[in-house]
């Protein structure tokens, strides 16, 4: 099953989600600006005169090769609220100015709200199995009763798990394109540290601890001297120590088997 599985192996990994990509990003100082096509969403860009979603379709059945049509075409789905259709286009725009930096961190931006969508979905599909399976219990003294699943709640169950399931997938799928995508801006720009970091955290979120590990040293060898280089420090630890099996808990330290 999916879930006791998800219980079991990734309850760190919900809380270093909803600390790294959401106040992590504050915490670390870093993301503070939003690209545009995002701060429409949100409603920072509420500038009249955008193209329409089917005047853009229309620009982009034109002119596909114009990268330009591509992005209006990512921001009017964007607007609408539709991120999973706004991807397509802007990566279509990557590919064809694959040096811009500002679409590439617009690109990595909607993975990322991708991502955390899609661990959210994951996150609320596990709290409504555990509330399914949890009527099937029941605790009297001390003694306890329990009581089989009918064919029904059983059917209930497979498709909270399924769901599950397919919220996880997706989710794994927009990290490791995050990851990939701040990758291509770290060779872009080698010398940016901003876009080390952004890296790093991209890539343990995509459980690519090696590739964390190295994002996170790479940003301490351009900014030493940073604000948030203490956590940078203390990421690296943590992460190694798991990479090699060893758990710290109330200050004793074990090594997992």
């Amino acid at each position: 099953m999916f879930f006791p599985r998800l219980r079991n192996h990734a309850k760190w990994m919900f809380v270093f989600l909803a600390v790294v990509f959401g106040a992590g990003f504050v915490i670390f100082g870093v993301g503070s600006s939003l690209p545009s096509g995002v701060a429409d969403i949100l409603g920072q860009n509420t500038s009249s005169g955008e193209a329409s979603i089917s005047d853009a379709q229309k620009e982009v059945e034109k002119n596909p090769k114009d990268a330009q049509a591509q992005l209006d075409l990512s921001r009017a789905y964007q607007r609408d609220g539709n991120l999973d259709a706004a991807i397509a286009p802007l990566a279509k725009a990557s590919t064809l100015q694959p040096r811009n930096q500002d679409v590439l961190q617009e690109l990595a931006g909607l993975y990322q709200t991708q991502a955390n969508n899609a661990q959210q979905a994951a996150a609320l599909a596990n709290q409504e199995y555990q509330d399914a399976s949890g009527i099937t219990s029941l605790v009297s003294g001390t003694s306890q009763q329990l009581f089989q699943a009918g064919p029904l709640d059983q059917t209930i169950l497979d498709d909270v798990s399924k769901r599950g399931q397919e919220a996880n997938g997706k989710s794994s799928a927009a990290s490791e394109n995050a990851a990939a995508t701040y990758f291509k801006l770290t060779k872009l720009a080698p010398k940016d540290s901003q876009f080390w970091l952004l890296y790093a955290l991209a890539a343990q979120q995509a459980n690519k601890t090696a590739n964390a590990i190295t994002a996170y040293q790479q940003f301490l060898k351009l900014s030493p001297d940073a604000p948030e280089a203490a956590q940078v420090k203390a990421q690296i630890t943590a992460l190694k120590q798991q990479s090699s099996g060893v758990v710290s808990s109330g200050g004793v330290t074990r090594i997992n088997r």
